[in-house]
């Protein structure tokens, strides 16, 4: 499975899976900032949305692996990786696409972002702790980074796949957050 039966006839449509994938997430980081909260429906929304792409990118990548960027260009590639990421109702379909993606990352096909990501949404879904510090849990109006193991070398592990250390990458979630809520 090296991703090669991919082909362009199928970016346009990841590109509009995205965009919808996208237009619900920006809602629900302007409604989580705001004092009304996330309405209910919103989040049924996304998990609507979220399982209609699994409904049809799941056969895709089981069949054919994981995408190149020569077959999708490198935005297909990357709305593939969202779709997965976003997969959280099936974790188990995570959990085998992380190799499909570290095989991606070590070709260069997917950025270090990506697969520390999904790393850590598989670790967390399956009880453990996350390896990066990228999956975060909203408390009201503010994001607390789940717990991480050996985190005092999490910085080291961040920046071999090119990540800003911990710290950082807090501020730029609070930064996130705050300019959502000013929309």
């Amino acid at each position: 499975m090296d991703g090669g039966t991919w082909n362009q006839s199928l970016r346009p449509e990841l590109l509009v899976r995205l965009a919808r994938d996208q237009g619900v997430r920006d809602t629900f980081l302007v409604q989580l900032n705001s004092p009304a909260g996330v309405n209910p429906a919103l989040i049924a929304s996304m998990a609507a949305v979220d399982s209609v792409n699994l409904a049809w990118l799941k056969p895709l990548l089981l069949a054919n692996g994981w995408p190149t960027r020569e077959a999708l260009q490198a935005d297909g590639v990357e709305a593939v990786f969202l779709l997965v990421q976003h997969a959280g109702r099936d974790p188990a379909f995570q959990a085998a696409m992380l190799p499909l993606l570290d095989s991606a990352y070590r070709k260069g096909e997917v950025d270090g972002q990506s697969l520390a990501l999904l790393t850590d949404r598989v670790a967390k879904a399956q009880g453990r702790r996350q390896v990066y510090g990228t999956q975060t849990t909203a408390h009201g109006s503010d994001f607390v980074i789940d717990p991480i193991a050996d985190s005092e070398t999490v910085d080291d592990r961040r920046a071999q796949l090119g990540l800003p250390p911990l710290a950082v990458y807090k501020h730029m979630l609070d930064s996130l957050l705050a300019h959502a809520g000013t929309r």
